[in-house]
């Protein structure tokens, strides 16, 4: 059976999910199928979202989301488990709108009978209408961009001032530190003075932004 013939056996079932359910080949990344509430939103027909092709990431969503989808995506396609799902929160611009909308998706792959990945199945569901997951959502979204462009002056800490950070960031004070760690507290503050050197900054705001983005408290 094609994959044509496979989506036309599995589209009225798709058409009836509360979501909105698309397919996208591997091959070059790119939808190939998306059910009919979806095309209302974009005010595309298939055929016309199909045409898009690569550049569908670039023109809906906020790259944000689309650097964090690959990032998790490219590691599962390596992956043998064929059971493999991901979920995530993406924020979309469609056309005539105010604002872009955020929605939560689940995604999973999907392989050939020799095994390789060939196409991905998404449903995704508004989440404006939920109290305060969208604000949640931003945050999150906020901490990830803030991480992926501070990584490599994060990384520049070593492992004490890591822990000196977040127990900064906790609201401990160099006193409290030096109890927990079993170092002076001359030995604290040169930690400290390190830790904003090395980040260049000079603020407590600053060290809980590094500490929330990069998960440690």
């Amino acid at each position: 059976m094609s994959l044509e013939e496979k989506i036309a056996l599995f589209k009225p079932q798709l058409e009836r999910m509360p979501g909105i359910a698309v397919i996208h080949q591997i091959e070059n990344y790119h939808p190939i199928f998306m059910t009919k509430n979806g095309l209302e939103l974009f005010g595309l027909s298939l055929e016309e979202l199909v045409a898009i092709g690569e550049n569908y990431f670039e023109e809906f969503f906020n790259q944000d989301f689309t650097a964090e989808f690959f990032e998790k995506l490219i590691p599962l396609l390596k992956e043998e488990n064929k059971d493999e799902t991901f979920t995530l929160f993406h924020q979309v611009f469609f056309p005539n709108k105010d604002k872009c909308e955020w929605f939560v998706a689940s995604v999973r792959i999907f392989h050939s009978v020799d095994g390789v990945p060939t196409h991905t199945l998404s449903i995704s569901f508004p989440i404006d209408d939920v109290e305060r997951i969208p604000d949640k959502a931003e945050k999150l979204l906020a901490e990830t961009k803030f991480a992926r462009q501070h990584f490599n002056q994060f990384m520049k800490l070593s492992a004490r001032e890591k822990e000196v950070l977040k127990l900064i960031a906790e609201g401990k004070t160099p006193r409290d530190i030096s109890d927990l760690l079993n170092i002076s507290i001359d030995t604290v503050n040169s930690h400290k003075k390190a830790i904003k050197q090395k980040l260049k900054i000079s603020s407590f705001y600053d060290i809980s932004l590094y500490a929330h983005a990069f998960d440690l408290v």
